[in-house]
């Protein structure tokens, strides 16, 4: 199964240290391009703990 999403979603999952329930879900998780780019970009917005969070599972930190 393909699941898409937008970046909102991801952080929301990552903030309540759920991240993880999109793997036990559905398997291997694909972030787009764009959604990395905004939450590199918006990286100052959210605390260190939920970026680095979000880019682990993108296999970025």
């Amino acid at each position: 199964m393909i699941v898409v999403s937008n970046t909102t979603p991801i952080i929301s999952l990552a903030c309540v240290q759920r991240l993880n329930l999109l793997e036990r879900l559905f398997g291997r998780i694909v972030i787009a391009e764009a959604v990395y780019r905004e939450i590199k970009a918006k990286r100052g917005w959210y605390s260190s703990a939920v970026c680095r969070a979000v880019l682990q599972q993108a296999g970025e930190e």
